[in-house]
């Protein structure tokens, strides 16, 4: 029992270094980066550029229902991130993201409630995840940007039910 109890107990006090280092780096820096993956973002940047040490951006790392990026209107998601964990701008007040060449992965809801007006997607994305766009509300027009011959933009025509707002307007980059 004793050596349970010790294992218990390091396990539990790792996992407390771990949010007091996180906490930490909230204070310093207005984001939390962990091994890579940017898991929040506190501060109010109108536009903020995604540091090029993180290749994750995590689940509700945006989202405002947690008092996250507030007053942030523009995200840009530069190549060194793979992947958009679920849910990662879901109920933010973020209305641009654009997504530059490298961004592979989008997990489902990553958009949700987001009521976004435009989103670039690059010729990289390899996989998106179910109802990335989806919405409780009304949300305003968007305007999608995207390569004509890309897996993104075949996955979203064939399932357009996944973006939010009816007006809807495809713009082919090239």
């Amino acid at each position: 029992i004793g050596q349970e109890y010790r294992r218990d107990f390091i396990a539990r006090f790792s996992k407390d270094l771990k949010v007091a280092y996180l906490r930490k780096e909230i204070n310093k820096k207005l984001m939390a980066i962990d091994d890579g993956v940017l898991e929040v973002y506190k501060g109010n940047k109108k536009t903020l550029r995604i540091p090029s040490n993180v290749h994750t951006i995590g689940s509700s790392a945006f989202s405002a229902d947690y008092d996250r990026a507030l007053k942030t209107k523009k995200v840009i998601i530069p190549g060194t991130v793979k992947t958009i964990e679920k849910s990662a701008f879901m109920f933010s007040n973020v209305r641009v993201i654009v997504m530059e060449e490298g961004v592979e992965t989008i997990g489902n809801f990553a958009f949700a409630d987001a009521c976004l007006t435009e989103i670039h997607f690059p010729k990289s994305i390899k996989s998106i995840g179910s109802r990335i766009f989806d919405a409780e509300v009304d949300c305003n027009p968007i305007k999608i940007y995207v390569y004509k011959d890309s897996y993104a933009y075949k996955e979203l025509k064939e399932n357009e039910d996944m973006i939010y707002s009816e007006d809807v307007k495809f713009i082919f980059e090239k």
